[in-house]
C-alpha cells in the first residue's frame, strides 16, 4: 500500500545548491544495510505485534446474492448503504475503507495513513452475517466485520521511525591516501506494541486520530568493527595502492607529458564488496582511459559544438586531430592491476575520424532536453534524464565546460536547508555536481521549470552507478541551453475519456496521466452511488446509472492547474 504523508519532522529537500554552499560530501555507510538486534531494558526481547489478521474468504457469500434492497437509512462506517442491493453495499464499503484516513502521533511525530495503507478491507462473510441480520430485522453485530494488516503497517511505522545501523566498511580516505575501515554505527529501533493497539483500536472504531509513545532500543550492525576479514581486505586494497604507475603522452604537435596515476585513480579501479572481497572495477578503468583521451589529444583547434540532437551551439570546445588508442591503455592498465605489477606506458595516437570534442570523450548536459550523454571513443555509452537547479527560485544550473573535479561514493550533501544521502556523486563546478536522487520519481521534461534542484544535476538512483563509472576525473562535462527565466508550464492530462461499463466489473485505476509530473492528482465522483474513486483513482462501480470523475492536476509552482472528466456509463 502505498503512503499518503510522510513524517512531517523529516521533510525531505532537494540536493545541491548553486547559491547556497554546502560541505564537502562525507562518506556514510548506505542505510540499508541493517538489522535490529536484541533491545534494551526499555523493550521487551521481542517487540509484539497485534493479534493475527483473519484474511478475506475469498468465496462468494449466500446473502451477497440477494437482490433485496437494504432498508432505507441503513447506515454502515458512518455511510448510508440504504436502498442498495448488497454486493453494492458491498462495494460501497470497500471504497470507503481504502478512503479512510488515521492521523497517527508517536512521540509527539505526526503521520498519516489510508485505509489502502492499512490494508483495511471488509470480510465477505462477516458482511454475510450483517446483511442478514440486516434483512431480517435482528440486532446488528459489526464485530471484526473489517480488518487491517497489522504486520505490512508495522512495517511501515519501522522504516519511517527508526534509524538503522550500519555496518563496517571500507573507503579511500582522501588525506591519509590509503583504505581504511570505517567503524559500524549501531541505530535505532522503537517497542511499537502500545503503538499498535492504538492502530487497532482506532481502525476498529474508524477513529480519525490516534496517539501512543514508543520506548526506543539499540538496534547492532551486521557486520561489527572486529569482523575478522577486515584487516586483510584492508591490507589487500591498499597493496594496489603501492604500484607505480606512469603514462607517457606524446600527443601530434603538442609537449610530451608524463604523468603519474593518483593514489585515488588507483583505489577508484578496485571494488569491495560487502563480503570483503577486493576485484578490479573495469568499467572505472575505461572512465579513466576516456577522461585521458579527452584530456591529452593532438593538434588542437576550436569551434562550436555540435549536440547529440545534431543542432550547432554557441559553445566553443576543443577538437583533436589524433586521439589516444583507449583500447591500448585500457589492456596495459587493466594488466597492471591484475597482475600488481607497477609499469610504464606511452599512449599510442590514432587518426580522430569521428571529429568530437575531446577526442570524443565528454559528458553532454542538455539543460533543454533535460538530459545527459556520457561519450567514450567517440560513442554514447550512458544517457540518462535528469533535473538540473529550480529556475523560479533563481538557482539554475548554469551552463559552460568544466572539468569532473571529485568523486565520492555514499555520502551526505549538507547545506544551510538540507541534508542530504546520495550513493554517488561527481563534481564539475564548485560545489555543484551530478548526483542520484532516491527522493524523486520522475526526470526530464521541464521539471526544473517548476520542482528543480539547488543547482546540481539530479538523476535516477538506477542510472547512478553508470554515470559515476562513466565519468573519472578530468572528464570534461559541456552544459548548455536551458531557462533562467520561469515561465508558466501548461500542464496537459491525457487518458480514456468513456467507459461503458457493468454492475460486474471489477474496480480499476483510471487511465490518466500527467504531462509533466509534480502536482497531487484530486480524484472525484458526480455520484458517488454509482461509481466511487479512491484517492489514488481507483475506480469502483456501485450500481447503474452515469457519473463523471473529474480528475484535478493542481498547480505546482509554475506548473499551472489542469482537469479532465471522464464519463462513465454503468449498465
Amino acid at each position: 500500500m502505498r503512503l499518503i504523508a510522510v513524517l512531517l519532522l523529516t521533510a525531505v529537500i532537494l540536493c545541491g545548491c548553486q547559491q547556497l554552499p554546502f560541505l564537502e560530501p562525507t562518506q556514510v555507510k548506505p542505510p540499508e544495510t541493517t538489522v535490529s538486534t536484541q533491545p534494551q531494558t526499555t523493550a521487551p526481547t521481542q517487540p509484539e505485534t497485534t493479534s493475527p489478521v483473519t484474511e478475506p474468504a475469498t468465496e462468494v457469500f449466500a446473502a451477497g446474492e440477494s437482490q433485496t434492497p437494504l432498508p432505507k437509512g441503513t447506515i454502515l462506517c458512518q455511510t448510508d448503504i440504504g436502498g442498495l442491493t448488497p454486493i453494492q453495499a458491498l462495494m460501497l464499503i470497500d471504497t470507503v475503507l481504502d478512503n479512510y484516513q488515521l492521523s497517527l502521533t508517536i512521540n509527539s511525530e505526526e503521520l498519516i495513513l489510508t485505509g489502502e495503507d492499512l490494508g483495511l478491507c471488509c470480510d465477505p462473510q462477516k458482511f454475510d452475517q450483517y446483511i442478514q441480520q440486516c434483512l431480517s430485522g435482528q440486532e446488528l453485530d459489526v464485530t471484526g466485520l473489517w480488518s487491517y494488516d497489522a504486520e505490512s503497517t508495522e512495517a511501515i511505522l519501522r522504516k519511517l521511525l527508526e534509524t538503522p545501523a550500519s555496518n563496517v566498511f571500507i573507503e579511500y580516505n582522501q588525506n591519509a591516501k590509503q583504505f581504511v575501515p570505517v567503524s559500524a554505527k549501531t541505530g535505532t529501533g522503537y517497542n511499537l506494541k502500545e503503538t499498535m493497539e492504538a492502530v487497532s483500536q482506532a481502525v476498529r472504531d474508524l477513529s480519525p486520530a490516534a496517539s501512543s509513545s514508543a520506548n526506543s532500543y539499540v538496534l547492532l550492525p551486521k557486520v561489527s568493527n572486529n569482523n575478522a576479514l577486515l584487516p586483510a581486505a584492508t591490507d589487500l586494497a591498499n597493496s594496489y595502492l603501492s604500484l607505480s604507475l606512469f603514462c607517457t603522452y606524446e600527443a601530434p604537435g603538442q609537449d610530451t607529458v608524463t604523468e603519474e596515476i593518483r593514489s585515488a585513480d588507483i583505489a577508484s579501479f578496485l571494488l569491495i564488496d560487502e563480503q570483503f572481497h577486493v576485484s578490479v572495477n573495469r568499467d572505472a578503468i575505461r572512465g579513466y582511459v576516456a577522461a585521458m583521451a579527452g584530456k591529452h589529444g593532438g593538434s588542437r583547434t576550436t569551434g562550436k559544438f555540435v549536440t547529440a540532437s545534431g543542432t550547432l551551439t554557441d559553445r566553443t570546445v576543443k577538437y583533436y586531430d589524433a586521439v589516444i588508442d583507449q583500447d591500448d591503455m585500457y589492456s596495459f592498465l587493466l594488466a597492471c592491476l591484475e597482475n600488481k605489477e607497477s609499469g610504464s606506458y606511452t599512449a599510442k595516437y590514432i587518426a580522430n575520424e569521428n571529429n568530437l570534442p575531446y577526442g570524443g570523450n565528454y559528458v553532454e548536459v542538455s539543460l533543454t532536453d533535460q538530459q545527459l550523454w556520457i561519450y567514450q571513443n567517440g560513442e554514447i555509452a550512458v544517457t540518462t534524464p535528469f533535473v538540473s537547479g529550480d529556475v523560479p527560485s533563481g538557482v539554475w544550473t548554469g551552463g559552460g565546460v568544466f572539468t569532473v573535479e571529485d568523486k565520492d561514493t555514499t555520502c551526505w550533501l549538507v547545506g544551510s536547508s538540507f541534508r542530504d544521502y546520495v550513493e554517488y556523486w561527481i563534481g564539475f563546478n564548485g560545489k555543484i555536481g551530478i548526483h542520484d536522487a532516491s527522493w524523486r520519481t520522475d526526470f526530464g521534461n521541464q521539471i526544473y521549470m517548476y520542482d528543480g534542484s539547488h543547482g546540481c544535476i539530479n538523476i535516477p538512483s538506477h542510472n547512478g552507478r553508470l554515470v559515476y563509472d562513466g565519468l573519472a576525473l578530468d572528464s570534461k562535462v559541456i552544459v548548455y541551453g536551458g531557462k533562467t527565466i520561469a515561465e508558466q508550464v501548461i500542464q496537459e492530462l491525457n487518458g480514456i475519456k468513456e467507459y461503458t461499463l457493468t454492475t460486474d466489473d471489477a474496480p480499476f485505476h483510471l487511465d490518466i496521466t500527467a504531462l509533466h509530473p509534480g502536482s497531487n492528482m484530486i480524484y472525484s465522483s458526480s455520484d458517488p452511488r454509482v461509481v466511487n474513486v479512491s484517492p489514488s483513482g481507483l475506480v469502483t462501480v456501485i450500481g447503474p446509472g452515469q457519473a463523471q470523475i473529474t480528475v484535478v492536476c493542481q498547480s505546482f509552482g509554475f506548473l499551472q492547474e489542469a482537469s479532465y472528466t471522464v464519463q462513465l456509463t454503468i449498465k
